[in-house]
């Protein structure tokens, strides 16, 4: 406390356009190597120009960026990644070490051995698997109590609800809200 008194508080947002052509980039070249499916990119499309997550983006690149380009990650997934980058407080190296993860919940991993979407749970998996690993301010210790409270009352085998409730801890874990309010329509859409 004596010495936040003393400073200010700075915040610097990252440009988070630069992690998208990065993940395009990189997913491209690794998508080269794997057989991926075909997948209709239109409905996705059109749900990014309601839900419009990408701000800094034209609706060319978001189609061709986040959509066709980072697939098979889930535009919301995108969305979230470098926001929780700002949780880590590590930005580029947390990007990197995700992309690069053979682990369960790596990209690297996912595309080897799935064929579905990277999804905003997998996400949550991959970087909140111990909440006890990294710091947390008050509010942010506030959200993993009440995740950990609500988990513990969901079945184990409903897993829809687990997967909404990871994607709404993240949501808040990001600030999120700030940039698109979270809705029952988003949420179905994320998962």
């Amino acid at each position: 406390q004596r010495v936040e008194k003393r400073y200010k508080t700075y915040f610097v947002e990252s440009d988070t356009a630069t992690y998208y052509r990065v993940v395009d980039r990189y997913v491209t070249e690794l998508a080269k190597k794997h057989t991926m499916q075909i997948v209709n990119f239109e409905p996705i499309v059109k749900a990014l120009r309601v839900y419009n997550l990408f701000r800094e983006l034209n609706s060319q690149e978001v189609e061709k960026l986040i959509v066709e380009g980072s697939y098979p990650i889930h535009p919301v997934s995108l969305f979230l990644l470098p926001r929780v980058s700002k949780v880590f407080g590590q930005n580029e190296r947390t990007l990197f070490t995700f992309l690069e993860s053979t682990d369960t919940g790596g990209l690297r991993h996912h595309i080897v051995s799935n064929t579905e979407y990277y999804y905003p749970h997998h996400l949550f998996d991959y970087f909140f698997k111990d909440f006890e690993e990294f710091y947390l301010d008050e509010l942010s210790q506030s959200i993993v109590k009440t995740y950990k409270k609500n988990i513990a009352k969901i079945d184990s085998k409903d897993m829809k609800l687990q997967q909404v409730l990871k994607l709404v801890t993240m949501w808040q874990l990001t600030n999120s809200n700030s940039i698109y309010p979270l809705s029952k329509d988003l949420v179905q859409f994320s998962l």
